[in-house]
This record gives structure tokens, sequence and C-alpha cells, in this order.
């Protein structure tokens, strides 16, 4: 009881800690979420040994190692919660109707397929694009592709990078695909260097980082599911508006099932595909295969209000650490 009540967040403590939450990612705690709030900003000052949120959050504004311990934070608030081929017919639209599609526009011109997944968590939706691309294409050898899962989770994101999952959490997947996909371990299974080699994990923050397109280049897919809902209204516009940009045309965003673009964009061609439905963005004639260059202009654009923490254009090391990496990586797999 001393603890629970040493740890008791008020009103103002609400504001103080999802308003530094917001202005350093983008990721806003609305009044419904307080409880959720409250319970990973405790657990993060208790494991600290934090006399109260008082001085947690002065760990968090004014001592060496902030940054570190705002992303352990972020760790304990967002939900880690993934599947393999999460919410399938979705998996179903993307292998019968999205990549043939894709595959016969591009099969006589620019051969690269670019796939997004946007908050990919421990990597079971990458993978699973992935084995989804590996169903389809009959000679993927003979295509550029790239698979990309950003999340700000690095604790999930190394286990996404191991690609280890025990017999629980291949839930999803059937037989065919586990004996193709996976190699048995002594305490799981691990995703074939095939899968693997399409696959590249990196920590991204999609409000205040630049968009991976040096690197990666426009896509023609992006799985941004159950991430906009972290957001206020419009940071999630600007999120939406910067997928649009990065998007080739006649390329596709995928979101989560109780997500809509109702009152947030016009841009996009809502499209249903048997039980699923997603975005399009149009493909005017005149492309025919060709390759497209991304509108750079999402650079530039301002933050949403609030967002100051703006990672887009300063000299930031370690972005350009894990940048080089990553096309490193994928030269190296060609």
């Amino acid at each position: 009881m001393k603890s629970a009540a040493m740890y008791e967040m008020t009103d103002a403590d609400f504001e103080r800690f999802r308003g530094l939450i917001n202005r350093s990612s983008g990721i806003f705690f609305d009044r419904s979420q307080r409880d959720l709030l409250c319970h990973g900003v405790a657990g993060r000052a208790k494991s600290l040994g934090a006399r109260s949120l008082e001085e947690y959050y002065q760990r968090l504004t004014d001592t060496p190692g902030r940054e570190n311990e705002l992303k352990y934070l972020l760790d304990n608030l967002l939900i880690q919660k993934t599947r393999f081929f999460n919410n399938l017919p979705q998996f179903d639209a993307l292998c019968l109707h999205i990549i043939p599609e894709i595959m016969r526009r591009k099969a006589e011109g620019f051969r690269k397929l670019r796939l997004w997944s946007v908050g990919c968590s421990t990597g079971q939706e990458a993978y699973s694009m992935a084995m989804s691309v590996l169903d389809v294409l009959p000679d993927p050898h003979s295509w550029d592709i790239q698979i990309l899962g950003t999340d700000l989770s690095e604790t999930a994101l190394e286990v996404a990078g191991r690609g280890i999952y025990s017999p629980a959490q291949l839930i999803g997947v059937d037989r065919l695909h586990r004996d193709r996909y996976f190699s048995k371990q002594e305490n799981g299974y691990r995703v074939t260097q095939p899968m693997r080699q399409l696959v590249h994990f990196m920590h991204h923050n999609i409000v205040t980082d630049q968009l991976p397109v040096d690197y990666f280049g426009a896509c023609d897919v992006v799985f941004c599911r159950n991430v906009v809902i972290y957001f206020n209204h419009p940071t999630a516009r600007f999120v939406i508006d910067h997928f649009f940009d990065i998007l080739n045309p006649g390329g596709y965003l995928f979101l989560g099932h109780s997500e809509t673009l109702w009152k947030m964009s016009a841009k996009y061609s809502l499209v249903e595909m048997g039980d699923a439905f997603m975005y399009r963005k149009s493909l005017p004639r005149s492309i025919d295969g060709r390759r497209f260059i991304p509108d750079r202009r999402m650079r530039i654009a301002p933050l949403p209000a609030g967002v100051k923490d703006d990672r887009r254009q300063g000299d930031c090391r370690r972005r350009k650490r894990l940048e080089n990496q990553a096309q490193s990586d994928w030269q190296n797999r060609k």
C-alpha cells in the first residue's frame, strides 16, 4: 500500500508525463489511457528506486541517460502484442491480389519490391510479409526485394532480429509454412536464411525521424496496424500524409481492423478485397512500371503541434550509423 501511495498519479502528474512523452515521441495518451500511463510510469519509477513520481520525472528530464530511460518507459507503455499472419484476410489480400498486381505492373520494368512494417514489435508481421512474398513470387531471385521492420522498442527489435520463436508464438503459422520457412531449434523455431535475407529491422520513430527514403526507397506496401491509435488526430494525419508521400503510385496502406482514414485523409482510395479493406494511392496511367521518386517534402513538413524532438534533419550520428548499416546489410545480401 505504501508503494502504491508513493506513485499515485495526480492530474498534474498525468499532464506532465503525457506532455513529455508527446513532445519527444509524438505518442499521445488521452484520458481514457490514464491507467495505462500510470501503471507504466509507476513500474519504471519503482524499478529505479525513485521515491516519488516527482523524482522520476526529474530523472527523465534533468539527468544523464534520460533519453535511454525514456526508451525504457516507452517499452513499458506500448503494448507489444502480435502474432504471425494477424488479421489473416489482409494477408490473403496481399497474397492473392496485391503482390500479383505489383508483379504484373513491374515485371517488364523496375523489378523492385519494397514493403514496410511500421510498429513491427517482435517481428512476426514483417516475417509474415516475407512469407507472403516468397509464396507468390515464382522467381524471387530475379527481384530486388526488401522488407523493413521498424519500432520504438529496442527490446522488441532485438527479439525480431534474432528471429527465434517458441512453439506458442508460432500460432497462426500452418505446418506447410513452418516446415518451409523455419528450422527447429532446441527451444523453438528460427526463421530460415532465405526469409531472413529479405528483412531488416531498425529503431525508428515515424513522427520525429526522417523517413527511410534514401536507403530504402519508395514503398509498394506499408503495414501500419494498431499504431495510429497512439497518436492524437493531428499527429495521425501527419503520419498518414507522410505514408502517402513515400508510397509508390498504386501502393497500398494497411491499417488495423478498427482503424480508418475517415476525417483524416481524402488522398487514398478505399479498396475492399474479400473480407479485408485497405487504402490505395492512385496509379497514374503514365507510370507504367517505371521508377518513382518519392516526394522529399516529407522532410521539411512542420511537426504536429506539441511535438518538439525533430530528428529529421539534424546531425544524428546514431541514425546515420543505422542507415549505413542497413544499406550495407542489403548490399551484402545481393
